[in-house]
């Protein structure tokens, strides 16, 4: 009876089982970056589910390489340390981040295309056209202040774009609000802000 070559009995053979290879895993860490091309609706659906859940911070946005290629660019900050691979989708190339969290902002919001945040202040919207009174106001400001004059703009019709003027000059100007209060309550607010820095204090009275 011949006997079958294969037989892996035992006595041995000339079969020769190979070394089982180690698998090294990746760290886990807090900050990820991550790419993933020619993604899909679905994609960005399961990627924004599964931020949600496990991601404290996060910036996902839409590019289009040199070469054509549409892919996501996202930044993520896990709540505790994990690896990113068993929580998302397949596709994803992960890494961990590199630079601080605005460098990672701006990268993946170069091309103005962000899908979803997590954690972020929305940007605050200001005037970019001005009406011919809000840039007169603008220019008493930018010239030399008389500390001794106050000057006053009213309307009686309103809604004519007071209230989104103070917002552009806090943003543009650094120029100190107040919506009333006491003479004390008005003195501590003054008083608790750098003057170097701000030359006006603006009041919108309703």
């Amino acid at each position: 009876m011949s006997s079958d070559s294969s037989d892996s009995s035992d006595k041995g053979g000339n079969t020769i089982s190979p070394l089982s290879k180690k698998v090294f895993q990746i760290s886990p860490a807090i900050r990820w970056c991550f790419t993933l091309n020619n993604y899909s609706e679905d994609n960005i659906s399961s990627i924004i589910t599964n931020i949600k859940t496990n991601c404290k911070f996060a910036i996902v946005g839409e590019e289009v390489g040199e070469s054509g290629t549409p892919h996501l660019q996202g930044y993520i900050e896990f709540k505790k340390k994990a690896r990113p691979k068993g929580i998302f989708c397949e596709g994803i190339h992960w890494e961990k981040a590199k630079g601080n969290r605005q460098v990672n902002i701006d990268y993946c919001s170069k091309e103005d295309k962000v899908v979803f945040t997590l954690g972020m202040c929305k940007p605050i919207k200001i005037l970019t056209n001005l009406y011919a009174w809000q840039e007169k106001i603008e220019l008493l400001y930018l010239n030399e202040i008389d500390d001794r004059k106050v000057y006053w703009f009213w309307e009686d019709t309103g809604n004519i774009g007071k209230s989104q003027f103070i917002k552009y000059m806090i943003v543009k100007h650094q120029v100190l609000f107040c919506c009333g209060g006491k003479y004390s309550d008005i003195m501590n607010l003054v008083f608790n802000q750098d003057m170097n820095d701000c030359r006006c204090v603006m009041f919108d009275i309703p």
